[in-house]
C-alpha cells in the first residue's frame, strides 16, 4: 500500500512523455510493460486500473512509474463491470499525466522503443494511430495511440464515449464509435497522423520481410505487436529479428499415389513372356 501510495504521489513530477495503460487485466499490463522497459529503460509508464487488480498484481507494480487507482479516476464508473471496464479505457486520454502520451492496449509487445518517432511527431500533430486491423476495416485503430494533452484530442475523448454509449447495450466493441468519433473531431480540427502497421501489428508472423496489409513493409521488424495469440510464436519472432535470415526448409507435403509401373528392357521382357509360356505348357502337360 506504500509502494501505491508513493507512486500515486509522484504523478505531480512526471515527465512531459510518457506511455499509459488504463485496464483491468493486470497480468498482461505487467507483461507488456515489461516488453517496452526492455526497449526503452528510461520509459516513464503508468498504470490505470481498479484497486482489486492493483491488489493482484503486487510486487510487479514496480514496473510502473506511476499507478493510479480507477476508482478515483474515474468515481461516476462502475469500472467492475464489463461496460463501466471499456468506458475506462475510453477516458483514458483525460487521465493521462502527462502532455504527450503513447497509449498501449495491454495485449501488446514491444520490439522497438515507439516513442523513438512517436514523440516527436506529436510536436506538430495532435493525435497519431494506425489505419487499418483485423478483418475487413480500414479505419483508425485504437489499440495503439500517440497523442497530445490539449482540447482537440479531449474533444475526441469525448465523442468517443457519447458515441459508444449510445451503442454498449448491443456491443462490447468500442472499435467502430472511436472510428466515427475521429471522423468527428477531424471536422472540428483536430490533427491525425496515419501510422504504417508496424506500429500496431495484429499478427506476429507478419513481423518479417512481408507486405503487411497497408502495403507498407516490416523488412526490420515491427515496433508493437497487437495480438491475442501471438505468445506461442513470440520466441520464433525475437529470433528471426536477431539473427541473419535463413532459407527455411518446408517439408514438401505427403501425397499417395498409384504404384509406379515396374519397366523392363525389350530382352528382359522377352525373358519374361517365355517364362511364363513354359509354365503354361508344363501345367497344360501334367493336365
Amino acid at each position: 500500500m506504500r509502494r501505491l501510495l508513493a507512486l500515486a504521489l509522484t504523478a505531480a513530477a512526471t515527465p512531459d512523455e510518457g506511455y499509459l495503460f488504463v485496464t483491468n487485466r493486470g497480468d498482461e499490463a505487467v507483461a507488456s510493460a515489461r516488453s517496452l522497459r526492455r526497449v526503452a529503460p528510461a520509459a516513464n509508464i503508468t498504470f490505470v486500473s481498479d484497486a482489486a487488480t492493483l491488489r493482484d498484481v503486487g510486487p510487479s507494480l514496480q514496473v510502473f512509474d506511476v499507478v493510479i487507482r480507477a476508482e478515483k479516476a474515474f468515481p461516476d464508473l462502475d469500472v467492475h463491470d464489463s461496460q463501466g471496464f471499456r468506458l475506462q479505457k475510453l477516458r483514458g486520454g483525460l487521465a493521462s499525466p502527462y502532455e504527450r502520451t503513447i497509449f498501449l492496449d495491454s495485449d501488446t509487445r514491444a520490439c522497438k522503443d515507439p516513442g523513438k518517432t512517436l514523440f516527436p511527431l506529436l510536436r506538430n500533430t495532435d493525435v497519431a494511430c494506425v489505419w487499418g486491423g483485423r478483418g475487413n476495416h480500414s479505419g483508425a485503430s485504437a489499440g495503439v495511440l500517440a497523442f497530445s494533452k490539449n482540447a482537440r484530442s479531449n474533444a475526441l475523448w469525448r465523442h468517443w464515449e457519447a458515441k459508444y454509449r449510445t451503442v454498449m447495450q448491443r456491443t462490447r466493441r468500442e472499435q467502430p464509435s472511436f472510428q466515427v468519433a475521429v471522423r468527428k473531431a477531424k471536422d472540428e480540427g483536430l490533427r491525425v497522423a496515419k501510422l504504417p502497421m508496424i506500429y500496431n501489428c495484429r499478427n506476429v508472423r507478419h513481423c518479417r520481410a512481408v507486405q503487411l496489409k497497408d502495403g507498407t513493409y516490416a523488412d526490420k521488424g515491427c515496433t508493437v505487436i497487437h495480438a491475442h495469440d501471438f505468445e506461442s510464436d513470440l520466441q520464433d519472432h525475437v529470433e528471426l529479428s536477431t539473427k541473419k535470415k535463413r532459407r527455411r526448409r518446408v517439408p514438401a507435403p505427403f501425397i499417395r499415389s498409384a504404384p509406379r509401373r515396374r519397366y523392363y528392357t525389350p530382352a528382359r521382357g522377352l525373358q519374361q513372356r517365355q517364362t511364363v509360356v513354359r509354365r503354361l505348357q508344363a501345367a497344360q502337360e501334367r493336365q
